[in-house]
C-alpha cells in the first residue's frame, strides 16, 4: 500500500512539475517561467528605487514562494527578483530580504544561458536576533544588459534547494529581460 501511495505521489508531483506559468513583469524588465503552484507577488510604484509597498525591501521586487508539503508542516522555498540600473544593482538594500542580510563569498561561478550571462554565489541569511532562517542556504545570480541590472535570490533548507535544484536551473534559464 506504501509504495502504491509512494509512487502515486511522484506521478502527481511530476505533472505538476510539468505545469509551468509564464511570469511577465514589465514594470520589472523581467519575464520567466515558474511552476504553476508558486505565489507570485510583484511589488512596483514609480521607480525601482522607491518603495514598492514591501516590507520585503524599500525597492521594487518580485516574491515568488514554493510552499512545499513536509508532512504535517510545509517547507517554503524563496525567490525575489530585484531590477535596477547599474548604480542601484551595488545598493545594500539589494542584498537583504526583510531584516535579513544575506551574505556570500566573494567568488562566484559563471553561469551562461541563453539570454543572459549570471554570476552565481552562495550563502546565508543572517540578522540580529531571532532568525528563522538561520538553516538556510542561499543562492545569488546577478546579471546586466543594456536596459537592466538583476539580483535574483533564492533561498531554503538546504535539503529543500538539493530537491529542486533542477526547477531553479530551469527559471534561471529561461529568465529574460523584456
Amino acid at each position: 500500500m506504501l509504495k502504491r501511495l509512494l509512487i502515486l505521489f511522484c506521478l502527481c508531483t511530476g505533472f505538476i512539475a510539468l505545469a509551468q506559468e509564464k511570469i511577465s513583469q514589465p514594470d520589472l524588465m523581467a519575464s520567466y517561467e515558474l511552476p504553476a503552484d508558486w505565489k507570485v507577488q510583484q511589488y512596483f510604484k514609480e521607480s525601482w528605487d522607491k518603495p514598492g509597498g514591501s516590507g520585503i525591501c524599500k525597492c521594487a521586487l518580485s516574491v515568488n514562494i514554493l510552499k512545499v508539503p513536509n508532512g504535517a508542516d510545509f517547507d517554503y522555498l524563496y525567490m525575489v527578483v530585484y531590477p535596477s540600473d547599474k548604480k542601484g544593482s551595488t545598493d545594500a538594500m539589494r542584498s537583504q530580504v526583510w531584516q535579513y542580510k544575506i551574505t556570500h563569498g566573494e567568488k562566484g561561478d559563471s553561469l551562461h544561458t541563453p539570454n543572459l550571462q549570471w554570476i552565481q554565489y552562495t550563502g546565508k541569511l543572517t540578522c540580529v536576533g531571532e532568525n528563522r532562517f538561520k538553516d538556510c542556504i542561499a543562492w545569488k545570480y546577478v546579471t546586466h544588459n543594456q536596459k537592466a541590472w538583476y539580483t535574483v535570490y533564492f533561498w531554503a533548507k538546504p535539503a529543500l534547494l538539493a530537491q529542486y535544484k533542477d526547477t531553479i536551473g530551469k527559471i534561471i534559464t529561461g529568465f529574460k529581460s523584456i
